[in-house]
């Protein structure tokens, strides 16, 4: 704090602090009402310091702030997501079955991919995968990236190894992001032959 006077009067209570230096007045307030401060006169330097339990409280308000601030970072874009939502409501709702019949089948994709494609993508997204092309672009499209998650792949990974026994973990880098035609083929192409 640098070099200090040698103040007229110190006030101190269990909510505040006041410290005179003649004419002028230094006040520090706190919310917190047990923190207390330790007060030395050494020499000309005035030296502040609060116990170890005030300076952890202090660290997890914090991280607590950090938190708040970490999440809104990795959490999906709200308004992307309506927006994407307002976008699609145009389309049919199809089953899993429908979807599969219309578009599964006739860019071979197994009813397994198609299955696992409409139960997890729809949780990763909050969209109604139903209502999902093939023709889809994940990004320009759908938003994808700023719609779901920030561990979707993560997620992705551990649901296919969980569902079919496959770890994907190793090709994490590779999973598509280009359309969701070239997802369920990255998806369909890691599938064992008895899944399918």
């Amino acid at each position: 704090m640098g070099l200090a006077r040698t103040p007229s009067r110190i006030l101190f209570n269990s909510k505040s602090l006041s410290i005179s230096y003649g004419c002028s007045t230094v006040n520090s307030t706190t919310s917190l009402g047990h923190l207390c401060f330790i007060w030395e006169y050494l020499g000309k330097r005035l030296v502040i310091r609060q116990p170890r339990a005030a300076s952890f409280m202090w660290y997890q308000l914090k991280n607590f702030i950090q938190s708040f601030k970490t999440y809104a970072v990795l959490s999906p874009d709200l308004k992307a997501r309506r927006q994407v939502l307002h976008l699609l409501r145009n389309r049919p709702l199809l089953s899993s079955t429908e979807w599969y019949e219309i578009y599964g089948h006739s860019f071979q994709i197994s009813p397994a991919v198609t299955e696992f494609a409409y139960r997890y993508l729809a949780d990763y997204s909050g969209l109604e995968f139903g209502r999902v092309l093939p023709g889809d672009r994940l990004d320009e499209d759908l938003n994808w990236t700023k719609i779901c998650w920030f561990d979707w792949q993560i997620a992705l990974c551990d649901d296919f190894c969980e569902i079919f026994s496959v770890d994907l973990s190793d090709e994490l880098c590779d999973i598509p992001e280009t359309t969701v035609l070239a997802l369920l083929r990255f998806l369909e192409e890691r599938l064992p032959p008895e899944k399918s």
